[in-house]
C-alpha cells in the first residue's frame, strides 16, 4: 500500500511540474455527508479543505483538463451510539471537461480515482486507526465524480460523490460513501 501511495504522490508532483502556464491552482472547502455501505449505519456530517490544481490540455480539446488535489477531509459514520470521526489526507486525481455556457459561466464535470490516508481521528479518546482498538484501515481508495458551475473563471460550486472500493473496517467488508458540496476559488 505504501508503494501505491508513493506512486500516486509522484504522479501528482509530476503533473504540477509539467503544468507551466496551463497550471491553475485552486483552494477548496466544503461539506461531506459520509457513511459506510452498512444498512445499520447513519450518515455523518464532515468537511474538506485544501488545494487543487487544473492542468488544461489544449492539444487534445479546448475544455479537457486534469485535476489533482490534496485535501484534509473528515469522514465517518454513526453506528447506533458509536460516532466515528476519521480524518484523512486525500488525493483526488480526475480528468474533466469544462463547457462554456456564456462568457462568464462554465459547466464542468470530472471523474477519477481518489486515494486517502488516515492521519488521526477517534471515538471516546481512542484512535479509530489503532490496531488494538481501532475499527478503520488507514488506507481508503475509490472512484469520485464531481460536477459544478464556474463563475467568471474564478469561483465555482460543485457537487460530488465518492464510492469507496477498499474495505475500510477491520472486521467487516464495508466500503465508504461520501457526498460532497464544495466551494472553490481559482487564482
Amino acid at each position: 500500500m505504501k508503494k501505491i501511495f508513493m506512486i500516486v504522490i509522484a504522479i501528482a508532483v509530476g503533473l504540477s511540474a509539467m503544468a507551466q502556464s496551463k497550471f491553475v491552482p485552486e483552494v477548496v472547502a466544503g461539506m461531506n455527508v459520509s457513511k459506510i455501505d452498512c444498512s445499520d449505519s447513519d450518515s455523518r456530517i464532515g468537511f474538506h479543505v485544501g488545494a487543487r490544481c487544473n492542468y488544461y490540455i489544449n492539444e487534445v480539446n479546448e475544455g479537457v483538463y486534469v485535476n489533482a488535489g490534496l485535501l484534509l477531509t473528515l469522514k465517518g459514520f454513526k453506528f447506533y451510539d458509536l460516532y466515528l470521526n476519521p480524518y484523512y489526507l486525500e488525493l483526488p486525481l480526475n480528468v474533466g471537461y469544462s463547457y462554456p455556457v456564456s462568457e462568464k459561466v462554465s459547466l464542468f464535470g470530472e471523474v477519477g480515482p481518489y486515494f486517502s490516508y488516515g492521519i488521526f481521528g477517534g471515538d471516546d479518546g481512542e484512535s479509530v486507526f489503532d490496531k488494538e482498538y481501532g475499527l478503520y484501515h488507514r488506507f481508503d481508495w475509490g472512484i469520485g465524480l464531481r460536477a459544478g458551475v464556474e463563475f467568471e473563471r474564478k469561483f465555482n460550486v460543485s457537487l460530488g460523490y465518492q464510492i469507496g472500493i477498499a474495505d475500510v473496517c477491520f472486521d467487516e467488508s464495508y466500503s465508504s460513501r461520501n457526498l460532497t458540496i464544495s466551494l472553490g476559488y481559482k487564482f
